[in-house]
């Protein structure tokens, strides 16, 4: 089957900070894999010409203050350090005026992927700051990839995690991914699934999980497979699964009547994993936590 975001840009969110590094390089080598364009775009604040004055809305007609300008030649900047090293690869450059969760929303539609920055800041700190990869998490409608801010990329060959709960509704929108991403990586899946202390025997959730995979293992012959199955706490799971892995992907549950938010623990996620962490559309990680279940972790794999 054909994914019909393949060809659609990698939206990178650039923040004003962001400089030439892992990032970067992740988001354009996701696009070449793709064989598709990587599309750069940054949000600025605006200045009126008076800024005693209050006004309603931000003034953008002569940018006195160089907001915009500046902000395009950092753009223009990381596009020229990314078409040295890959110029095989189509980049545009997005300015809007606004704030950055609002901008990036705005691109969902047009995108196959929605890259953000991801930084380890702390409770307190992102309590008081907020976080662009937790807020986008409910905005975006494509899928969404948080990268960690690190000096060393995860290990290429790693494989592909995915996070999944085993029941009557089959998490098909990550599974397609993480098998996707194995296929164009060339690395396995791991297919990755936690209960709730008490409901029902490692073997019982074994055989649900391969009944999960079995269809895109036969879509994605070429990707081997492994299942992992234990009972205890998913985020300190997925965490630790993250370590050795090249992406995690999190997937959909089956509870509807489920809050869609991340969540304690798809925050914990995200803030804790050490590689690439993906949210599949219309998935969120709290929804994976909570219909999963919480407790202590046994790590005892069943591989299959």
């Amino acid at each position: 089957m054909t994914d019909r975001t393949r060809y659609r840009p990698v939206v990178l969110g650039v923040a004003p900070a962001t400089e030439p590094g892992y990032l970067l390089q992740w988001a354009a080598a996701e696009a070449v894999r793709r064989r598709t364009s990587l599309r750069l775009v940054t949000a600025y604040q605006p200045v009126p010409r008076n800024p005693l004055v209050p006004v309603v809305t931000p003034f953008t007609a002569d940018d006195p203050y160089g907001a915009r300008r500046a902000a395009r030649r950092r753009l223009d900047r990381l596009a020229r350090w990314l078409h040295a090293r890959y110029p095989q690869l189509a980049v545009a450059v997005v300015v809007a005026p606004g704030s950055a969760v609002p901008v990036l929303a705005g691109q969902v539609d047009e995108a196959g992927l929605l890259v953000v920055g991801r930084t380890d800041r702390g409770r307190i700190a992102q309590a008081l700051f907020g976080s662009t990869a937790v807020d986008l998490a409910e905005a975006a409608s494509c899928p969404m990839v948080a990268v960690p801010d690190r000096m060393h990329p995860p290990p290429a060959d790693g494989p592909v995690v995915v996070g999944v709960e085993a029941g009557p509704r089959l998490p098909e929108a990550a599974l397609r991914f993480g098998f996707a991403a194995a296929s164009r990586a060339g690395v396995p899946v791991y297919a990755v699934h936690c209960w709730r202390p008490g409901h029902g025997s490692a073997a019982e959730h074994q055989l649900l999980l391969a009944e999960a995979v079995a269809g895109f293992r036969a879509e994605f012959p070429e990707v081997c497979a492994h299942l992992f199955v234990e009972e205890g706490d998913p985020a300190d799971l997925l965490v630790w699964e993250s370590r050795w892995a090249s992406l995690l992907v999190l997937g959909p549950t089956g509870g509807r009547h489920l809050p869609r938010r991340l969540g304690e623990v798809g925050t914990a996620v995200l803030r804790g994993a050490a590689c690439p962490v993906v949210l599949a559309p219309g998935a969120s990680a709290g929804e994976l936590a909570e219909a999963q279940g919480r407790g202590t972790p046994a790590r005892a794999h069943s591989p299959g």
